[in-house]
């Protein structure tokens, strides 16, 4: 998993570096036609009227105004009314802006027609239920009057006493108000313009920190950096070039999307009918952070509908509809999560003015929700490993010939880097998961060809099995029938090298039971020391010299297959980075030929069974241990070592 520990304090640092700039700029400073908005509210005889009399007041100032001084805002001040009969509770907010556009982007949401009699331009609002109020606002230049009228507990007011204290309130405010002329700092605005500029810079910034993150602990991007120096007599078959065609398609496809994910965001902040839609949405101040995940909700229906309606191909099993639905739901909630973390934060930090409190909040909420971000597509994962069949039900529904997946059970954890592909759903690009087991990426490429079936671990039968080759379960003693068996019924047979006695096992049989010809052996990304002990096992499986499968090639490839040809001959597939999109395009660049090869094709390649390794191959074995920890994700830490060493050297470190 990606660990984002590291990344708190670059995001605290910067993202308070914007906060502080917003504050620099802000037009705080003093002017020469200041207002005292104190003196300016009326007393408790004035907002007194025939319907209720007020007989005491209390004045505080209103924070959120100095606050949101990168709005436009300035200072505020706040009254509230006390009635001689304990009726109601009346609230008088005055704020100054900059300038009256200022003042007019804060306004009140008019639910009805305001009734004769308030100065021109007042908004009327009423709120039903328990705790109702009617709200009614107004701008005299850069000033804005907001006055809420609301019934204590018990008590009711008709519509025409409500309408006649805030008549006579607001009318009694809005005259004592001077007219005042906009403020010349409003002409560059810069802070509010950062901070409405903050939402549009978060998606790149946090796609371009989890890029450069990620291709640190990416060994396939890494290789391609050094190419190495190592000069051996083989040469591999190149797929680079049809991989760096892929690799291209994929950059254009993340930008694509990103660029897509920022124009949402921006019509979200931008756009007002977009604005007043999710003022229409239930849920009061969360009803904006609702838009991401309906949004993303929208996107997986009009992508199921399009994908229902294309031609079918697809590397995909069919899948009953509800996980989908499962997934969709968990996604939603775990996005509007991550969108309550992001969005929530940046507005609460308007309304603090310590800086020590916004550091410590940037430096939780954010690295938090990017961790929230990452677990947008578990629902939908945990709903298809429910729906997953054994090895009966994935043959009866699909009746194709089916793919044998062989590997160490050591190997069912490694994990690889996902690029942005085909085989993932809207959910899972939504995520900040970068890393894909290896064994579904390969399950995914070979689904094109059959049904893909392995052996599963025999103390994890009953229990809920990872997404990938669909699990049939044998005994110790009774394994090695069961792999026999479908190794000749399988239309392809896929060996994940590892350097277990299992591996040493199943590759003597399928020679010889002659079945090389539709053999094709993946060897995984890891570390190259792991590497050198896996390819001197299967040099010794498939009776070959140790420098007839180098690691590395004379034009410095990197070996990620092999194949017989029809002679017999073992062709090797090599690549300049071994990432997903390398595996991937091996597999629909050689799987073909292979699945229609007739079984006796390689038979060259075929001698006697060996029954025992040489002493050579046995010290290279490992037995398959379950407490013994494998390999995870890479850290930052190794891929900037791994780059200095490559700086330094000048070459890789390919077992040597």
């Amino acid at each position: 998993m990606i660990q984002f520990a590291s990344l708190k304090p670059i995001l605290a640092v910067a993202i308070s570096s914007i906060v502080l700039l917003s504050s620099v700029v802000s037009p705080e400073s003093a002017h020469a036609d200041d207002v005292d908005l104190r003196n300016l509210l009326i007393s408790a005889e004035q907002a007194s009227s025939d319907g209720i009399s007020f007989d005491r007041m209390r004045i505080e100032p209103y924070e959120a105004a100095t606050h949101l001084s990168g709005f436009g805002m300035r200072q505020g001040q706040r009254a509230f009314y006390v009635d001689t009969g304990q009726q109601v509770q009346l609230r008088i907010t005055l704020v100054e802006f900059t300038s009256n556009r200022a003042a007019n982007r804060v306004r009140v949401h008019e639910t009805e027609d305001t009734p004769a009699g308030f100065p021109q331009g007042t908004r009327y609002a009423v709120k039903q239920g328990d705790s109702g109020y009617t709200a009614v606002d107004v701008d005299k230049g850069r000033i804005t009057v907001h006055i809420t009228l609301s019934p204590l507990p018990g008590d009711t007011l008709t519509r025409t006493t409500v309408d006649a204290v805030l008549r006579n309130a607001m009318a009694a405010q809005f005259a004592q108000i001077p007219m005042t002329v906009d403020l010349q700092s409003d002409d560059v605005n810069v802070s509010r313009m950062i901070l409405l500029a903050s939402p549009l810079l978060a998606i790149p910034l946090i796609a371009l920190w989890l890029v450069v993150s990620t291709t640190l602990r990416d060994i396939g991007t890494l290789e391609r950096v050094f190419r190495s120096r190592r000069r051996t007599p083989t040469t591999f078959q190149d797929i680079t070039p049809k991989v760096r065609v892929a690799r291209h398609k994929g950059v254009l496809r993340t930008s694509l999307q990103l660029l897509a994910a920022t124009v949402l965001v921006a019509a979200l902040f931008a756009i007002p009918p977009l604005l007043g839609l999710t003022k229409s949405m239930p849920g009061g101040t969360f009803r904006p952070l609702l838009v991401p995940p309906l949004t993303l909700g929208l996107v997986i229906a009009v992508q199921s509908y399009w994908a229902s309606r294309k031609a079918s191909g697809l590397p995909f099993k069919r899948e009953p509809r509800w996980p989908l639905f499962v997934g969709t739901t968990g996604a939603m909630g775990v996005l509007f999560a991550a969108a309550y973390l992001f969005l929530g934060v940046v507005a609460m930090l308007t309304f603090i003015a310590s800086w020590p409190i916004r550091l410590i909040l940037f430096a939780i909420y954010v690295p938090i929700g990017l961790k929230v971000l990452r677990y947008s597509a578990r629902p939908l994962r945990f709903a298809k490993q429910l729906a997953a069949g054994d090895v009966a039900q994935t043959l009866a529904a699909d009746p194709r010939q089916e793919v044998l997946l062989l590997r160490s059970f050591q190997d069912d954890s490694l994990v690889v880097r996902m690029h942005r592909t085909a085989r993932h759903s809207p959910i899972e690009l939504a995520s900040t998961e970068l890393f894909d087991r290896f064994e579904e990426l390969i399950a995914w490429s070979l689904w094109r060809i059959g049904p893909v079936v392995a052996i599963g671990q025999p103390t994890t039968e009953g229990h809920l099995q990872p997404l990938g080759a669909a699990r049939e379960f044998y005994s110790d003693d009774t394994w090695q029938v069961g792999a026999q068996t479908r190794m000749r019924s399988s239309s392809l047979i896929v060996f994940v090298v590892g350097r277990s006695p299992g591996l040493w096992w199943e590759v003597s049989n399928v020679r010889w039971h002659g079945l090389l010809g539709k053999c094709l052996f993946v060897f995984p990304p890891v570390d190259y020391v792991e590497l050198g002990h896996r390819l001197r096992v299967l040099a010794g499986a498939l009776d070959l010299r140790t420098d007839e499968l180098p690691a590395v090639d004379s034009a410095g490839r990197r070996l990620i297959g092999l194949h017989f040809d029809d002679a017999g001959r073992p062709v090797l597939i090599g690549v300049n980075g071994r990432d997903d999109l390398a595996y991937q395009m091996m597999f629909e660049t050689v799987c073909p030929a292979l699945v229609v090869r007739k079984s006796s094709a390689a038979a060259a390649a075929t001698t006697a069974m060996v029954s025992e390794p040489s002493a050579e191959v046995a010290a290279n074995l490992e037995t398959f241990d379950p407490n013994r920890s494998t390999p995870g994700v890479p850290t930052m830490s190794a891929g900037l070592l791994y780059l200095l060493l490559m700086a330094t050297q000048r070459r890789h470190n390919d077992g040597r």
